[in-house]
């Protein structure tokens, strides 16, 4: 044992004249204050002991979970370690050498990080932790370890930041320590009653001490801007939404987080929604939390935004029965690929594609052109995805078509001899009337018709997609104006003859029509010349009346019978 190294110094005011108040922490000795959270407590120097304490008490009776990160030097032979230490007593003790600011310390609980072998107090000769009660070290009485600070490795004085977290539960009476995120050391003691005699406020701290061997050792309340994203390293494809998960760790409560994606958006949420970046590229993405103590802290992440090989698809003649053709239109990007192959870096260059697939409703296609019919005119999916001849997969590209089909209405007709009359149609695209004897214009929907004889005409109507629907009609010509009404009808619901309705020539408004029974009781009437009477079930002879006024302001009344046949 370095002879140096016996010397144990407890103090309880020796340090007030070096003690140092920052905010809620107070400094002793060697100790300084590097940042808003982090402090040395030791400089690699002789003989050297340092202290920071909270200056607010914690009560035992509630429980606790602290985060700290800590380093304990470069070192490997360097000494002595640190200590986490609860104590009512004040700010201001502390001790040197092999004591690490903890020796002599009575009531106390200390968390001792050991970095140096002691024999005198039994110590192992890898670098320890322990759980330990009243300023006693040596490890005959230790309520817990001594064991390998890491549990991964013996030295601990590496010139790494290590994690550090301390918890105790006063329901269970659990005090548990965890290094690196392992459980290292765990007591299950009473500490209110056993250590404190009953007194549950006590101070808590770190203390650090050096003797004829030194190291740094320092010490901070954690504020770790940390995060995770989706993917499984940082490199994401093009259009790929990338989840960000907060697992940032921290002493105090974090009070805000401030997240910036580098494309100039930006989120306030613990954990923001699902992020797509604009383009390819590469995006800093930043992390920005500050604690409850005022303390801030960031991180940055480099998000690489990589090119898809697209695919892409164009659609022609969507028409009613007849088969579209769906071609494709796709690229491979000039971009190198990196890919991990049985742990092996490989690098690919822009590859060919090598396979389409479709899916047009639920049935597979292959190949850079494809022909489908569709049964009816409707909207319907069509999925494409390329596959490249290096094996890789472009997204898949989903597209809704439209099938259209043109319709044409129109209904046979009479007009007066030599009379201008309006023709009428309808349908969903432009109107071509063949032939165009007699027209104003055969290429609109109800042109103008002047004729002398009956004449057949074919109307056909040619949608945006170039559909095609057609419809022939008869236009008949009468002597007129007249009105024709047949002498009987046959109500029986084959199609033919079943509306007993009058033919108006040269009439431009029906004033009533209107059927009575035979004991003159009123069964039908309208005023819409394009209704008439259908009254299934009924036989008989019933009297009809017709009151109109033709285009030139002449009022025609006629009246007559009718026979229901069966």
């Amino acid at each position: 044992m370095n002879c140096l190294r016996k010397l144990l110094l407890f103090f309880v005011g020796f340090l007030l004249s070096k003690q140092v108040l920052f905010a809620q922490y107070i400094l002793n000795g060697s100790a300084q204050k590097n940042s808003c959270n982090c402090y040395t407590l030791t400089q690699p120097t002789e003989f050297q002991s340092g202290s920071v304490w909270n200056s607010n008490k914690i009560n035992l009776n509630n429980a606790f979970d602290f985060w700290f990160n800590v380093f304990l030097g470069c070192n490997d032979v360097g000494a002595d370690g640190m200590v986490f230490i609860l104590q009512p007593i004040s700010t201001s003790v502390g001790s040197s050498g092999e004591g690490m600011g903890f020796g002599g310390v009575t009531p106390s609980i200390g968390i001792a990080l050991d970095t140096y072998m002691n024999p005198n107090l039994n110590d192992p000769t890898y670098d320890h932790i322990s759980i330990q009660a009243n300023g006693v070290l040596n490890h005959t009485n230790d309520l817990a370890g001594p064991v390998r600070i890491s549990s991964t490795s013996d030295n601990v004085e590496d010139c790494q930041w290590h994690k550090l977290r301390v918890s105790w539960d006063p329901t269970t009476k659990w005090l548990r320590t965890y290094f690196d995120g392992v459980l290292r050391v765990e007591k299950q003691v009473d500490l209110i009653t056993t250590i404190f005699n009953n007194d549950p406020n006590v101070y808590w701290g770190f203390t650090g001490a050096t003797g004829g061997q030194v190291n740094l050792q320092q010490f901070c309340t954690a504020l770790d801007p940390i995060f995770a994203i989706s993917s499984s390293n940082s490199i994401v494809c093009d259009g790929t939404a990338i989840q960000f998960t907060n697992a940032s760790e921290s002493f105090a409560p974090i009070s805000s987080y401030n997240w910036s994606f580098g494309d100039g958006t930006f989120s306030t949420a613990i954990n923001p929604p699902p992020h797509t970046f604009p383009s390819p590229g590469e995006y800093q993405v930043k992390l920005k939390i500050a604690g409850q103590d005022g303390c801030e802290r960031d991180s940055t992440r480099t998000i690489t935004v990589a090119p898809n090989p697209s695919a892409n698809l164009q659609v022609f003649d969507t028409c009613f029965r007849q088969s579209p053709r769906l071609a494709l239109s796709s690229r491979s990007n000039s971009m190198d690929y990196q890919w991990l192959l049985d742990g092996k870096t490989q690098i690919d260059n822009a590859t060919t594609i090598q396979t389409w697939s479709w899916l047009i409703g639920n049935q597979p296609f292959d190949g850079q052109t494809v022909t489908h019919s569709f049964d009816q005119a409707s909207s319907y999916a069509v999925k494409l995805f390329a596959l490249a001849e290096n094996g890789c997969v472009s997204d898949t590209v989903e597209k809704q078509i439209s099938i259209a089909a043109a319709f044409v209405q129109a209904n046979d007709t009479t007009i007066v001899k030599g009379s201008a009359a309006q023709l009428h149609a309808s349908g969903n695209g432009n109107f071509t009337w063949s032939p165009a004897v007699g027209l104003s214009d055969p290429l609109v929907a109800n042109p103008i018709a002047t004729l002398n004889n009956d004449q057949d005409y074919t109307i056909t109507v040619t949608t945006p997609e170039g559909c095609v629907a057609e419809k022939d009609i008869r236009v008949k010509v009468f002597i007129g104006p007249a009105i024709y009404v047949p002498s009987a009808f046959t109500p029986n619901g084959d199609g033919k003859n079943d509306v007993f309705r009058p033919v108006y020539v040269g009439i431009k408004e029906l004033r009533q029509f209107s059927v009575f029974d035979r004991w003159g009781q009123l069964v039908f009437s309208t005023k819409d010349m394009g209704k008439g009477w259908e009254r299934p079930g009924l036989s008989g002879t019933f009297v009809w009346l017709v009151q109109a006024v033709d285009d030139g302001g002449q009022v025609h009344t006629q009246k007559g019978t009718v026979t229901i046949i069966r």
